[in-house]
């Protein structure tokens, strides 16, 4: 695998979380189906039929975005990826699978992340929420209708550097809240993706609140 950059570095620690699988499809993101469940299965078969629905391929293309010196949203970084979903398993609280993700930013820049994604048991083996866990950081997703999900995260620390006039000291709240869609035009499975992010920061002025689309993008699963 090639050395990211810097700016490379920064995307990795995003992509996961913020293009990977949702509650109900899914794989990032990664894969996803409709969760339908299968009749005259039981919970932790219903499960694993699910996530072994969403192994497949799924090739993508994104836009990060910052704020420049008038607050203004503007590109940071655009790349391709590939997202390989195998080996679904069913465990004691879950079924899963497992995802490689490989980014392409183009000039011979590459990057590779790899995450677990599916969906959760609960207390009765029932079919639970979708997650995504990275690193050990594990989140569950709100399913607002069908095929229609939602996340909340907190903006990190290696995020300020997409802000210009934003800093650890200055900023006074940041959280991102993700949007994924999964449709099936043509009968291709397709994710789309939009983060909206909204920071309140003070540089002296009194505080100033911002709001803005911070990531875009779509996976579609190759047939």
């Amino acid at each position: 695998m090639h050395t990211p950059s810097p700016a490379h570095l920064l995307v990795l620690a995003l992509l996961a979380p913020s293009c990977g699988p949702a509650p109900d499809d899914d794989g990032d993101d990664a894969t996803t189906t409709d969760a339908t469940g299968d009749a005259g299965l039981d919970g932790p078969a219903e499960a694993l039929a699910l996530v072994e629905s969403e192994a497949g391929t799924y090739e993508g293309s994104w836009e990060l975005y910052g704020l420049d010196g008038a607050d203004q949203p503007l590109v940071f970084v655009t790349w391709t990826d590939v997202a390989v979903a195998t080996d679904p398993v069913l465990l004691a609280d879950r079924a899963q699978l497992s995802v490689v993700d490989t980014m392409d930013y183009g000039g011979g820049q590459t990057g590779v992340q790899a995450w677990v994604e599916g969906v959760l048991l609960g207390a009765d083996q029932g079919v639970g929420p979708r997650f995504i866990e990275v690193e050990g950081a594990l989140t569950e997703f709100v399913e607002l209708e069908p095929d229609h999900y939602t996340y909340e995260t907190a903006i990190t620390p290696a995020e300020l550097g997409l802000f210009a006039n934003v800093t650890d000291a200055n900023l006074l709240e940041g959280h991102h809240t993700t949007d994924k869609q999964v449709s099936r035009p043509d009968g291709v499975e397709t994710h789309t993706i939009t983060r909206t992010t909204t920071l309140t920061y003070d540089a002296g002025e009194g505080p100033k609140q911002l709001e803005f689309v911070s990531l875009r993008g779509s996976h579609r699963k190759v047939p």
